[in-house]
């Protein structure tokens, strides 16, 4: 159990500071995002028994990941606040945000493919389908 809070607790420090760092909405949500799944990209880089090990920290966790999560829950509502200027729908985003980002991290096979996947999905999320990275509105 305390091998599992200090795991948890290094994960709430790290997405802490990437929510309070200098920069925009945009710029932190993506850091908050980053910090909050870095440990899985630790893991899944450790060879093909990543998924294994996050499966397992996941057990060990318990009710100590729900809580953490509800928080990152709140937190990435707060964001999308920020950006958006609205309050409506922040918390269904986030929380689809929560479910994309598993849905991304459980199907990765290496961590660089997770980081171009989170990475994708943010920008797609922040600019929209019309102004991904590299392309001009239509």
């Amino acid at each position: 159990a305390d091998l599992s809070q200090r795991m948890n607790q290094r994960v709430v420090d790290m997405v802490t500071a990437a929510a309070t760092a200098p920069g925009s909405a945009p710029e932190r949500l993506s850091e908050v995002v980053h910090a909050r799944v870095g440990w899985v990209y630790d893991l899944l880089h450790r060879g093909p028994f990543g998924h294994e090990l996050i499966n397992e920290k996941h057990r060990i966790c318990g009710g100590h990941i729900l809580a953490t999560n509800d928080r990152f829950q709140r937190l990435l509502a707060d964001l999308v606040v920020g950006i958006t200027g609205q309050r409506d729908n922040a918390d269904t985003t986030a929380r689809l945000i929560t479910r994309a980002l598993n849905g991304v991290l459980e199907d990765a096979t290496s961590r660089e493919q997770a980081e171009a996947d989170v990475s994708h999905l943010l920008d797609l999320l922040i600019h929209g389908l019309g102004r991904q990275s590299g392309t001009a509105p239509a």
